[in-house]
């Protein structure tokens, strides 16, 4: 009778539990490595990102603008559909046109101008101007329908100008004298080497946002007189983007509840609805 090993003496039931094996795993061949340094792209990114000035309350980075007289947009169901049947209403017209149900009265323009000799049964391309003015005539209805019916809108909505905007642009980065990266203001006030410093720790992915804030916040004590120039920028030269620490030894902060952009100081806490109101 199998009692499930529950009154077996030990080692003894018919499936023994394997047990934890006691051999240590071998040793790697050699040392972990490190990971690669960021390259910064991501910090210059943030840094260079626009903030233009902003009611109370808007988030500024990134942030565009709405022009002060939007244009009204008819919506894309309404434009779609108008667009359709203009397209259906002219080729419904040129089709009757083209096989005489509505009589030939609009042929008459070309039998006024045109020599008789273009317009009896002429072989060849005499023959032929013909069918350009016919073409002509048609083209001149799709013209008409498609101003009624907003295909220009629909190409600039639905076309290769929307695909265009649709890509992101790469621009250029700005000039150094405005290139918040290359530290512009310690350059104008004669600290040249902190600022190549500080730059490049930045391109090397060294600098963090908290980094950048805090030796931001040291300047404006040297430019307030309550620190030193050379005692900054010796600082600067000896920690590069670690200068100026907080007491605690910290560089960045241990967790972020909320979105900062510590160079507007603002805290993003949620957002609304793009609406123009």
């Amino acid at each position: 009778m199998d009692s499930d090993g529950t009154r077996d003496a030990r080692g003894t039931h018919a499936n023994p539990v394997p047990r934890a094996r006691s051999d240590m795993p071998p040793m790697p061949s050699q040392a972990p490595g490190v990971p690669p340094m960021p390259d910064g792209s991501a910090f210059l990114s943030w840094l260079r990102a626009p903030r233009p000035e902003a009611a109370p309350g808007v988030w500024r980075f990134g942030h565009r603008p709405r022009p002060e007289k939007e244009p009204e947009e008819i919506p894309t169901r309404q434009l779609l559909t108008g667009a359709v049947i203009g397209f259906l209403c002219g080729w419904l017209l040129c089709s009757l046109l083209d096989n005489g149900y509505l009589g030939d009265y609009w042929f008459w323009p070309w039998f006024v101008l045109a020599p008789d000799s273009w317009t009896h049964g002429q072989a060849g391309w005499l023959g032929a101007l013909s069918y350009v003015y016919k073409w002509l005539f048609f083209a001149g209805i799709f013209a008409i329908f498609g101003k009624i019916s907003r295909w220009g809108e629909v190409w600039r909505r639905f076309g290769p100008p929307a695909w265009r905007r649709a890509v992101p642009a790469h621009e250029p980065p700005p000039a150094p004298e405005q290139d918040p990266a290359e530290w512009p203001q310690l350059r104008a006030a004669g600290a040249v080497d902190a600022a190549e410093r500080l730059a490049a720790e930045a391109r090397a992915g060294k600098m963090r946002d908290v980094d950048h804030a805090r030796i931001s916040r040291a300047w404006q004590g040297v430019r307030s007189g309550r620190f030193g120039l050379a005692t900054f920028t010796g600082a600067v030269l000896q920690d590069g983007a670690a200068a100026c620490l907080h007491p605690s030894g910290e560089r960045d902060l241990p967790a972020r509840l909320a979105r900062h952009d510590l160079l507007t100081g603002q805290v993003r806490l949620g957002t609304t609805a793009d609406d123009a109101r």
